[in-house]
Order: structure tokens, then C-alpha cells, then sequence
């Protein structure tokens, strides 16, 4: 199984002193400033000189209501990027999508996202590939608080099997993946998890005393298919619904104890649900 984030960056613009908005002079220490709302055309000298001192280019930002300094501005073209290749990716796949059209999408001249990824549109699937794994993992270890290893097997399948729901998470990180970016198409860091959890399960006395090695690949591969069968299906929720009630059957084959937990009280997912953080 699959690890975004493209996070917000603060809004850290500096601006002038009230003072030398007024007289176009001021002392540098002197740092009392309602926010600067300016366009490039409409920056007076001592803006720009103000620019020069604290080494911050300025120029417009997108909605012009203020001014950006380069850096705030490349973080954000390169999340528009990001943003717009998400989405291609998503709808096209990876051979569908081109470079042109993720530009044309995003609104950007020609040879940008060259210039944010050096290589291209392998580059920047990594990166989208990245965050949207990061998405998975920060969902599946939000449930590491549960005190009993099966409950977190339990519920980090059910986190796996509703963002194979997801068109993002289902065309980028499980069908183009591990095909583009490389290390994709051997176990992870999620295989390792769960691994650990039947181990501590055996260990605690949840499930019978097996091999930890065979019983892991034998539950990763079951969920990894119950994956797939999702994605592919014409109705995915119900898909969904179905992989974990097969998936919970298998799981408690495994337990030490005879507890039915496969029965009647799954037909209802509320239960598993309220396990899950709030996307």
C-alpha cells in the first residue's frame, strides 16, 4: 500500500512604514506598517528601495490586492502546477497527460514547469504522487492511538480502501506509481506497518500463533487486490463496502479466539467510519 503535502505557506509580506507611504521617507528601524497594496506600475521609489534593503523583490500578487515577494510567488506558481497536474493525472493518467496540457491547465507560459521541474512530466508526477501518498499516511497514522493491533490493521485497511474510492489516489498512486516512479512497485512503509501489527497481535494473543513474514504478505496482497477490485468497479462505495466485509472475514480467521465479527453489526460501516479522521 501507499505515503503531501502541499502546504499552505504563511503570508509573510513585509511592508513599508505608514511614514514613508505618506512622505516617501523613512528610518529603517521604524516598522509600524499597514499592509503595502500595490502593483508594479504603482510602486513608488521608496517601495522599491524598501525592496532593495530587505532583499525582497516585490511584484503583484495574482487577485491585485498586495504585493508578493518572489519567493511567496514561485511557491505559488509551483503549487498552481502542482494543482493543475494533479488533476490531469487524475483524469488522464499518466501517458495521457502532456506537459502542454498541464501548462494549458494551469494557465502558464510555455517552459514553467521546466523551470519548477527540471525533469519534466516524470518529475512532476513524483511530486504529485508524493502528496497525494503523504495524504494516505497522515489518514492511516491517525489511528495509531488504538490500543489493539487488530483494530489498527482493521481500520488503516478501511482508511486504504476509501481513497481507493478517490480518483486521485486510485489512477496516480496505485495504477501509474508504481510503473513511474521508481521503488513504487516493491513493499513500503505500509507493508512494514503491517507487518508489525500481526507480529504484535501474535504477540499479545489477538490472532493465532503464525508466521508473521507469510501472514503479513498474504493480507498485504489480499488488500492490495481488494484495492484493485475497487478502482475497477462501476460503483466503487459499494465495492468498498463489500472488500472490507471479504477482508474482515479473512482477518478474523486469524484471530485466537472464536468472535464473529463479520456478522450482522457490519452492515452497517458507521462504526468504522467514526474511526476515521475528517478528510
Amino acid at each position: 500500500m501507499t505515503s503531501i503535502g502541499i502546504r499552505a505557506q504563511p503570508n509573510t509580506r513585509t511592508a513599508l512604514p505608514a511614514a514613508a507611504l505618506a512622505t516617501k521617507s523613512f528610518i529603517a528601524h521604524d516598522l509600524a506598517p499597514p499592509p503595502l497594496r500595490a502593483d508594479l506600475d504603482t510602486l513608488n521609489p521608496v517601495a522599491m528601495l524598501w525592496g532593495i534593503l530587505t532583499d525582497q523583490r516585490l511584484v503583484p500578487d495574482h487577485d491585485g490586492e498586495g504585493i508578493m515577494t518572489r519567493k511567496e510567488q514561485a511557491a505559488a506558481s509551483r503549487a498552481e502546477l502542482m494543482e493543475a497536474a494533479r488533476q490531469c493525472f487524475a483524469e488522464l493518467g499518466y501517458e495521457g497527460t502532456t506537459v502542454a496540457g498541464i501548462l494549458k491547465r494551469a494557465d502558464m507560459a510555455r517552459g514553467a514547469l521546466y523551470h519548477y521541474f527540471p525533469g519534466g512530466k516524470a518529475e512532476i508526477f513524483a511530486a504529485v504522487f508524493d502528496m497525494i501518498n503523504e495524504t494516505f499516511h497522515q489518514r492511516r497514522d491517525a489511528l495509531l492511538h488504538l490500543s489493539s493491533p487488530v483494530a489498527r490493521l482493521r481500520a488503516g485497511i478501511v482508511v486504504f480502501l476509501k481513497l481507493c474510492t478517490e480518483d486521485d489516489f486510485a489512477r496516480i498512486a496505485l495504477t501509474d506509481a508504481p510503473a513511474v516512479v521508481p521503488g513504487q512497485g516493491w513493499r513500503g512503509s505500509s507493508y512494514q506497518l503491517l507487518r508489525e501489527q500481526v507480529e504484535e497481535a501474535v504477540g499479545v494473543g489477538e490472532i493465532k500463533s503464525l508466521d508473521a513474514d507469510v501472514t503479513a504478505m498474504a493480507l498485504y496482497g489480499a488488500v492490495r487486490s481488494a484495492g484493485e477490485c475497487v478502482i475497477g468497479a462501476d460503483d466503487r462505495m459499494a465495492a468498498m463496502k463489500a472488500a472490507i466485509r471479504a477482508l474482515d472475514c479473512f482477518i478474523e480467521g486469524l484471530r485466537s479466539t472464536a468472535t464473529n465479527l463479520a456478522g450482522d453489526h457490519l452492515a452497517d460501516l458507521s462504526d468504522w467510519s467514526a474511526q476515521l479522521p475528517v478528510s
